[in-house]
């Protein structure tokens, strides 16, 4: 699942983009309105993390134009402004959530968690059939009632399926949202991880619509 993490403060996007990152999500920073606009236009983004004080604006201008642009992207607004107005006026112009500066990385979790099962297909962050378990909350991996040791961007495939449950995903909606920016568009890298994942969790989880994708039924 990719993010673009828009703050300005150096040391606090690399450390986020560390946190973020051990937890299974692709980071692009940017440090500015426009470089963020530049990547947002350019790029598909499953959740923008936001701050209001950039060097060149803040937030709210950023969350104005790309709504009424019509993408409804999810947006936490990330900030050190703690005033009520702040806060109802980032959710007026379509932010979804707030968190106020200093915070915990568990509560960004918690808040990135709430916001990806708000806005998938699914009710629940679970899956569990046909000896098949994912916990997206806990990100734990079972079959038969083993857990399954995934690497980081198995495990980001999978949930990007997962999160889209029924849905065929090409693989450039693929690569759009589980690798990084620069990645080749013709690279086959797609069909290696399936192949990997489908020797830890077994052939019949991920189907293959041929031409199309691939999807979780």
């Amino acid at each position: 699942m990719k993010i673009l993490l828009v703050e300005d403060d150096l040391k606090l996007s690399k450390n986020l983009k560390t946190a973020l990152e051990r937890e299974s999500y692709v980071v692009d920073p940017a440090l500015s309105i426009k470089a963020a606009l530049a990547k947002f236009y350019d790029n598909e983004y499953s959740i923008i993390i936001l701050d209001i004080n950039l060097p060149d604006g803040n937030g709210f201008e950023f969350c104005t134009q790309i709504r009424e642009d019509g993408f409804k992207t999810p947006i936490l607004m990330l900030t050190a402004r703690d005033s009520i107005d702040d806060r109802v006026n980032g959710l007026s112009v379509g932010a979804d959530d707030y968190l106020i500066k200093p915070f915990s990385t568990a509560e960004l979790f918690a808040r990135l968690k709430a916001l990806i099962r708000r806005t998938s297909n699914n009710s629940t962050n679970i899956i569990n059939s046909n000896d098949f378990y994912l916990d997206m909350d806990k990100k734990l991996v079972k079959v038969k009632e083993k857990e399954v040791d995934l690497s980081s961007k198995e495990y980001a495939l999978l949930e990007y399926l997962a999160l889209n449950k029924g849905k065929i995903i090409s693989k450039t909606e693929i690569l759009n949202h589980v690798w990084e920016t620069d990645i080749d568009i013709e690279t086959n890298v797609v069909d290696v991880y399936i192949g990997y994942l489908r020797k830890k969790i077994g052939k019949e989880i991920i189907k293959t619509s041929r031409g199309m994708g691939y999807k979780i039924s």
